[in-house]
């Protein structure tokens, strides 16, 4: 399993539900960001019904050092 960022500057915290149109372009603009320190990525997935938790774990799987998904 990969180590999360170890002592991030930042935290990004991204509370989730049922935003399925929005999340992706929500996490793409995060992940994308130029810094020159340690961030990380945490996600609160509140047992959407639609497709959001799904999405979230897509990109915690793309992103696992930066990302922290809490189900």
């Amino acid at each position: 399993m990969n180590e999360l960022v170890k002592n991030p500057l930042v935290s990004v915290r991204v509370l989730a539900y049922n935003h399925e149109k929005y999340i992706a372009e929500c996490l793409e603009g995060i992940v994308s960001q130029k810094t020159d320190f340690p961030f990380e990525v945490i996600i609160g997935e509140d047992c959407s019904t639609d497709r959001t938790r799904e999405i979230c774990r897509d990109y915690k799987a793309k992103y696992p050092n930066l990302i922290n998904l809490i189900e």
